[in-house]
């Protein structure tokens, strides 16, 4: 289970190393590079802190360990935007605009079809940045090669789907987990990252509600030509794709993982959700000990974070 423990702390040290440098831009940080993990800046937290990023990824972890149940999932963001569970300080914060509209507009008793966004607007990367914690849930019900079943990948866009159910969100997801399948089926990063996008396009292309957007995806489908594009055309805004990319990108072009991190918050802009999806693909391929000792040390109030992975580890262990 140490697969578990490495990804889901290799996503939030990615969240909390970028937390105080978000709305930065690439040009002063470029003045100002990043190489180790600081606090306060943005929002005034300590160091070792994380945000909405890796909270809601705690709150699906929690409720996973009890079965996949959306309303569940949906309580869990709940208690998290009102109640600040799953936040190391008691109060959620950095919450995106159509996540919260879509937890709000569920505990006013919209149902958990109809709560999250589904317009061309609804695709920032807040389902994104939340769904690595499905990967060992469906690993574990649907096997090794869930992504070639049709039921789990419905599973992947209905937990997308509970804050952003546009199409290009769903495919963000679904690309992100095929992805971080594959990297647990291989000893190559490269063709981990090539495997893990073609059996998704492969379902992708074959979907008509699916097959225009997949032209928003067309620089994935030459991985070759993509490690090769400079840093000027690696966007890292809060759209979904450039999110996806940006992380894919930082992946790719580095060796370690902390060179990941790194490179994806000096990126600049949403940093802490670029380096937080980014970490989670590397904290799988790198494994634990991959991960900097000093940045895992300095993980504020890191029994919670510690609680929840142990809790969700035990509830696959029993279902085997």
């Amino acid at each position: 289970m140490t697969e578990i423990k490495a990804a889901i702390i290799g996503h939030i040290l990615g969240d909390a190393m970028g937390l105080p440098f978000q709305f930065k831009s690439r040009s002063w940080l470029s003045q100002h590079p990043v190489d180790s993990m600081v606090g306060y800046l943005a929002f005034n937290k300590p160091s070792g802190s994380f945000s909405d990023d890796a909270s809601m990824s705690l709150a699906l972890l929690d409720s996973l360990s009890h079965g996949y149940q959306r309303e569940d999932i949906m309580d869990k963001f709940v208690a998290w935007l009102m109640e600040g569970k799953y936040t190391q300080e008691g109060q959620a914060f950095d919450m995106g605009q159509t996540t919260s509209h879509a937890i709000l507009s569920y505990n006013q008793g919209i149902s958990v079809d109809k709560c999250g966004g589904k317009s061309y607007y609804d695709n920032g990367n807040g389902s994104l940045m939340r769904i690595l914690p499905l990967l060992f849930y469906l690993r574990d019900q649907y096997g090794n090669a869930f992504i070639e079943q049709p039921k789990a990948i419905q599973v992947i866009h209905e937990v997308s789907a509970l804050t952003h159910g546009h199409p290009i969100a769903l495919m963000a997801c679904g690309l992100y987990l095929s992805i971080a399948n594959q990297l647990l089926n291989s000893v190559s990063k490269f063709d981990a990252v090539q495997t893990g996008l073609k059996l998704a396009f492969t379902y992708y292309d074959s979907d008509d509600t699916f097959l225009t957007y997949c032209l928003l995806y067309h620089r994935l489908r030459n991985l070759n030509e993509f490690i090769q594009l400079p840093i000027q055309t690696i966007k890292s805004s809060g759209y979904v794709v450039d999110t996806l990319e940006a992380s894919l990108w930082c992946l790719l072009t580095t060796n370690t993982y902390q060179a990941c991190i790194i490179k994806a918050v000096n990126l600049g802009d949403d940093t802490d959700t670029v380096a937080a999806i980014a970490g989670g693909l590397a904290g799988l391929f790198y494994g634990y000990d991959g991960l900097p000792p000093e940045w895992i040390k300095a993980i504020h109030h890191r029994e919670l974070v510690d609680t929840l992975i142990e809790q969700f580890e035990h509830s696959l262990t029993k279902s085997v």
